[in-house]
């Protein structure tokens, strides 16, 4: 019998939008290309994967595809051929409302466009908790105290604000952080790590590392 939508992303007929989200998303991430480099038989599989979920993630593709059927669906031309889609194609595919890169977020360095990846350097991240020990008096350990410790932590540079010195844009990737060799998905520029941008003037109070020690 031959697959539909539903038996390629491993979910029910009367699974949920978020089921059959997460279900794409679990092997969406296993057969990705660049997590199985020159496996045609994967490559072919994710396209399979996506062009399930782009059915079934519309809802009213979806109870197009319920009422008539898949064999009907996919002969009358109402769906999707993700199979001649290239990696520009996919990246810029909108899943019923939801663009690929939201659907895997930073998963894969490849996925992000400059602009996303800029968004997410923005974003404030969590760092490592400080850790500091010290003897209390037996007194101050039962009935509680406070005590001012003075301790070192990384702080944005300001001199250059963070940046780690002046930019220019990569010459490799032409800013745009990704590199294709010609293969089905982009990777990140092994020049510049994927940021687009190369410190040509790297400042000297943080040694380019965008940070100092502080009290």
């Amino acid at each position: 019998m031959a697959k539909n939508y539903y038996d390629i992303l491993e979910v029910s007929k009367t699974a949920t939008a978020d089921e059959i989200k997460k279900s794409y998303r679990k092997l969406a991430r296993k057969y990705h290309p660049d997590v199985n480099p020159g496996d045609k038989e994967a490559e072919s599989k994710f396209k399979e994967l996506s062009e399930a979920y782009a059915v079934l993630s519309d809802e009213e593709k979806r109870k197009e595809y319920d009422a008539i059927g898949h064999d009907a669906f996919t002969n009358s031309g109402h769906g999707y051929n993700f199979k001649n889609m290239n990696y520009d194609d996919m990246r810029n595919f909108n899943f019923g409302g939801t663009s690929f890169e939201d659907l895997f977020g930073d998963f894969f360095g490849g996925f992000s466009s400059r602009s996303s990846r800029s968004k997410s350097q923005k974003r404030a991240s969590k760092g490592s908790d400080i850790v500091y020990s010290i003897k209390v008096p037996f007194v101050d350990a039962v009935k509680g105290s406070t005590y001012d410790l003075n301790i070192k932590r990384d702080a944005e540079c300001p001199t250059c604000h963070g940046t780690g010195g002046k930019k220019t844009s990569c010459s490799a990737c032409h800013g745009t952080g990704l590199k294709n060799d010609g293969g089905f998905f982009a990777s990140p520029c092994n020049v510049c790590g994927g940021t687009g941008e190369k410190i040509m003037d790297t400042c000297k109070d943080c040694r380019g590392t965008g940070f100092v020690r502080k009290n």
